[in-house]
C-alpha cells in the first residue's frame, strides 16, 4: 500500500475491481485505488474494538465487516457504508470466533463462526434483512476462512478436524490401547476418569 508500512489485514476487492478494502492495525477501515494509491480510512474502531475482517457488497457501496469487542468478549457483523463510515450491526447477538464473511449477490452474507451449542465453527447464511442466521454446515468439524467462486456455485473453506480420543496403559512399559475412535466429538477434552467399578467416565460432544 503506497505510503504505509502498517499492518494490513486481509484485503477485500470491489466488485468492479478498481477498490480494496483492508483493516490496518485492527483499529481503521480504509479504502484505497487496486493499485494501492488514493489510500483513505472510512471508519476507526472504538476504544474496546479490533476489526478482523471485510467484504464488499454486490454493488460496492457498503462493507460488511466483523470486529471483536472487548466489552463483552464477542464478535460483532457490522454494515458500514464507504461514503461516509456509518455504521449498522446486522445481528443482535454477538458471536464467538467469527473469523470469515461474504456478501453474496443476493444481499446475505456467508460467515464462518462458533455454534453456541457445540462450540465448533460453522458455516452459516445470514440475511441482513430479516439479521437471522441459517447453518449452511451442521456437522462435528470447524470450518475456517470463505471463499467463493465468481459464479457463486462453489465455496472454498479449510475443515479443521480436532482429534481426542481416550488411551489407556497400564504402566509406561505398556503399548497404550486406543479405547475411542470418534473424531470430533473432543473425548475427555474435558475431563477423564475412572470410576469406583474401573469403567472410564469422559466428556465428550453431542451434535444436535
Amino acid at each position: 500500500i503506497t505510503g504505509h508500512s502498517d499492518d494490513v489485514w486481509q484485503i477485500a476487492f470491489s466488485p468492479d475491481g478498481n477498490s480494496i478494502a483492508f483493516v490496518r492495525n485492527s483499529t481503521s477501515l480504509m479504502i484505497a485505488d487496486a493499485n494501492g494509491s488514493n489510500v483513505r480510512e472510512i471508519a476507526k474502531s472504538k476504544d474496546d474494538q479490533r476489526w478482523i475482517r471485510v467484504s464488499f457488497s454486490p454493488d460496492g457501496s457498503n462493507l460488511a465487516t466483523i470486529y471483536f469487542s472487548g466489552a463483552d468478549s464477542l464478535d460483532h457483523l457490522t454494515e458500514v457504508t464507504v461514503a461516509d463510515g456509518t455504521e449498522r450491526l446486522l445481528e443482535p447477538p454477538g458471536w464467538h470466533r467469527m473469523r470469515s464473511v461474504h456478501w453474496l449477490k443476493d444481499g446475505t452474507l456467508l460467515v464462518s463462526g462458533r455454534d453456541p451449542e457445540t462450540q465448533l465453527a460453522q458455516v452459516w447464511l445470514v440475511d441482513p434483512a430479516s439479521e437471522t442466521p441459517t447453518r449452511v454446515t451442521n456437522d462435528l468439524q470447524n470450518y475456517q476462512g470463505i471463499s467463493v467462486t465468481a459464479d457463486e456455485r462453489y465455496i472454498l473453506s479449510t475443515q479443521l478436524t480436532l482429534l481426542s480420543n481416550i488411551w489407556i496403559a497400564g504402566s509406561f512399559d505398556d503399548r497404550p490401547v486406543k479405547v475411542t475412535s470418534d473424531v470430533g466429538k473432543s473425548d475427555g477434552m474435558s475431563g477423564v476418569s475412572f470410576m469406583p467399578d474401573g469403567r472410564i467416565l469422559y466428556t465428550t460432544r453431542v451434535k444436535s
